[in-house]
């Protein structure tokens, strides 16, 4: 329905700062159904989402909408109006139903705006949860080191408390807004609005001058100050100190146009003087197009502490208690230098875990390399050998050497007599990963272990971690409603009993897919067996020991069957020797000792 209320002749420009990106995609979908009312949405939180509007944006817009403690810092800094995006108890009730069947202490975590009302409602439901206020953004903090200690599990919070708690390692479940809140908000602004008739003359004419321009666009006021720029300042730090060091030499010399190397990419920037009726602007319009190709080493990657902290809290895996698990160990493997190796199927998270070890040593001020054996092509394996720019001769850096089953033996022969002679495990902390189904030969990889010494850890497949299926469903659900703007409240008793009993050869990774197809794909705020079905109806079912099935062994009947029929062949062939049988099968001793109890 297309709101005609306050139908102007001139559009109206609002500038939504959205905590997650959730609400983003959820305010430019309602969005739409108001006519002449024009809505960009750029993520931040706080102070971060202060800085973006304050060096981007606020010149070129009507008013701004946001939620919470960024709505409150944004009337602090902008002359523009700002009208807040309401908590609603509805927005509540969803985040506590949600955390309902999970176990552990809860708590309720942020500003006054979401803590009053959570008092309240908690009051009159007669709620048992304990509620913590912010009065400043640095207050998570403490609170969230406090809640750790106190052996809280689960935190119902914003964006900011949030981020802190899964640093701290606590489970979180987002309070997002619903469609009704966007709503009241937008609708409050074009309100605003519409009741004020004076705009100020120099927007009038900045914004006839940017809609000719194709170019990105940058202008500085009085004092060297940011007055407009259709890009933000933290996604492009090095193009804004060039600009800022032309200020003087434009205004001495007015129309300029220079060329720039900036990371790979060519900058073409134009600049002029533009005066308003009380101002006089530097401007700069520009276009960038990238530079000649450089050429990378296929398989052998650097990161930084800050990229794979971002890209691992961002993640599924941390949903899934595997990090709980080893916390311990890796706690103490991180305070020896001694080399780990990590087995596990396709798609247990060796990766990820390889990550967080990462984070979490004392080498994480130096760069983390990640040598990818699977990946590597002849460039790649001649210059890790021989260059001496190759990672093998660095030190004090810690180097995860991941699929090491995927290469032909005489490369990893190489691989490893380099390794040894160039003391790589003593000069650096060393992660190997290998997938145990996949190897071929085990002597190689015993052979690993005993000359570097390891410590060994196992992942353990999704399908031996059933119990952890429903609350990981349930976390992942509540993450990816804030992600995209839904508003999906469970999944139903028959749903989650096929994804508990369903085989997930794949593991997290199938896991992560297909649950983020079936929020997506969702028609109503309830997933249905149905719906898993139908989901799941495209996947190829492969157990994890169907690369050594006889012939003579007939593919029908469920998996379990399958199994079945695969194991007893299995330990007939070894005269009953349930260890080579496990060995062959590439499975462990319990597990098979599992599936033979279970038929």
């Amino acid at each position: 329905m297309k709101h005609n209320s306050y139908d102007l002749n001139k559009k109206i420009k609002i500038l939504g700062v959205a905590p997650y990106d959730g609400m983003k995609t959820l305010i430019e979908k309602e969005a739409k159904s108001y006519k002449n009312v024009e809505i960009k949405v750029v993520v931040g939180n706080l102070q971060e989402g202060v800085k973006l509007v304050q060096s981007n944006f606020h010149a070129n817009y009507d008013a701004i909408i946001s939620r919470g403690g960024t709505a409150d810092a944004l009337r602090e800094c902008v002359e523009i109006p700002v009208i807040e995006i309401p908590l609603l108890n509805t927005d509540l009730l969803k985040a506590i139903r949600l955390s309902e069947d999970l176990d552990g202490k809860k708590a309720i975590v942020g500003f006054s705006s979401i803590t009053d009302h959570a008092k309240t409602l908690c009051d009159i439901l007669q709620i048992d949860i304990d509620i913590f206020t912010l009065i400043e953004e640095n207050d998570v903090y403490p609170i969230m080191k406090q809640l750790e200690k106190e052996n809280y599990k689960i935190i119902l919070c914003d964006v900011i408390s949030g981020n802190v708690a899964k640093a701290a390692g606590l489970l979180t479940i987002l309070i997002t807004s619903s469609a009704e809140s966007i709503n009241i908000a937008i609708t409050n602004a074009v309100r605003d609005i519409n009741s004020r008739e004076l705009l100020r003359n120099d927007n009038l004419l900045l914004r006839t001058l940017l809609d000719e321009h194709t170019e990105e666009t940058v202008l500085y006021g009085k004092d060297r100050t940011l007055y407009f720029s259709s890009i933000t300042v933290s996604d492009n730090e090095k193009i804004f100190s060039i600009l800022e060091e032309m200020i003087d030499e434009v205004k001495d010399q007015g129309v300029r146009h220079y060329v720039k190397s900036i990371d790979g990419y060519l900058y073409s920037i134009k600049s002029n003087i533009i005066e308003t009726y009380n101002n006089s602007l530097v401007a700069f319009f520009f276009t960038k197009s990238k530079a000649a190709k450089i050429n990378r080493n296929s398989g052998v990657s650097f990161y930084s502490m800050k990229e794979l902290e971002k890209e691992f809290l961002d993640g599924f895996y941390h949903l899934t208690g595997n990090i709980d698990q080893n916390r311990n160990n890796i706690r103490d493997i991180n305070k020896t230098n001694v080399p780990i190796i990590i087995q596990g199927e396709y798609g247990t998270g060796k990766t990820e875990l390889a990550n967080y070890i990462y984070i979490n040593s004392e080498k994480n001020d130096h760069s983390f390399i990640e040598i990818d054996c699977d990946l590597l092509n002849t460039k790649s394996k001649e210059f890790l050998l021989n260059n001496h720019r190759s990672p093998l001769f660095i030190s004090n850096h810690m180097v995860h050497f991941k699929n090491m089953e995927a290469n032909p033996e005489l490369f990893m022969k190489e691989l490893l007599s380099t390794i040894n002679h160039l003391g790589v495990c003593k000069n650096n902390k060393v992660i190997f990963s290998y997938d145990r189904t996949r190897v071929s030969d085990p002597i190689f990889i015993s052979y690993i272990k005993d000359k570097f010494q390891c410590i060994e850890i196992e992942l353990r497949p999704i399908r031996e971690n059933k119990e952890q299926i429903p609350a990981i469903a349930n976390l992942y659900l509540s993450h990816q409603n804030a992600r995209f703007g839904k508003d999906i409240l469970r999944f139903d008793r028959n749903a989650m009993n096929i994804l508990v009993e369903y085989p997930w050869p794949n593991n997290y990774v199938q896991f992560e897919r297909i649950l983020s197809q079936l929020i997506i794909t969702a028609k109503d705020n309830v997933i249905r067996e149905a719906d898993v079905r139908n989901g799941l109806s495209l996947e190829k079912v492969e157990s994890h020991i169907n690369t050594i099935v006889s012939p003579s062994i007939p593919l029908k009947g469920t998996l379990a069957d399958i199994e079945k029929e695969i194991i007893s062949q299995a330990l007939k062939d070894n005269n009953g020797n349930q260890s080579i049988t496990a060995k062959q099968l590439g499975i462990s001793r319990t597990t098979l000792w599992r599936i033979l109890q279970n038929n």
